[in-house]
């Protein structure tokens, strides 16, 4: 790691933690602890200033108050975009995901190819009503 004065740190290398709280660290309430192994290379921490290329197995990651289990990941943050590969294996969302999730500012921006397996999403608490669906798609959309 590298920490030039007045600029951004500087790091490359491997990295793994347990239970690390990284909504606290990033100042972001939607996002709570996690627990991964990776490679990262990139400079800075914070949502404005992140820019990392990432492959990581992510054993547990909070966000909107649930838990994700077994995710694998292999692409690009940056800020608050990613641009690269997912899966995850958990128990209420099965699926792979290839493209772009860009939810930077106040409209937010999806393009990627999905296999849905499975998604429950009152369990993932994106709904209060029992939602659950499987398929391929292929997304390309702004939400506002």
């Amino acid at each position: 790691m590298k920490l030039p004065r007045g600029k951004e740190p500087i790091y490359s290398g491997n990295i793994a933690t347990s239970s690390f709280q990284l909504g606290k660290f990033i100042h972001s309430s939607q996002v709570g602890l996690i627990s991964f192994s990776g490679v990262v290379h990139g400079h800075g921490f914070s949502v404005n200033t992140l820019s990392a290329d990432l492959k990581a197995n992510i054993g547990e990651l909070e966000f909107n108050g649930y838990r994700y289990r077994n995710i694998v990941t292999n692409g690009k943050l940056e800020k608050q975009l990613f641009n690269g590969f997912f899966s995850i294996n958990d128990s209420n969302l099965q699926a792979t995901l290839n493209g772009l999730v860009n939810i930077n500012g106040s409209r937010s921006q999806f393009d990627f190819v999905a296999d849905v397996e499975k998604a429950n999403l009152q369990s993932l608490n994106f709904t209060k009503d029992k939602v659950s669906f499987n398929g391929r798609f292929n997304l390309n959309f702004t939400r506002k």
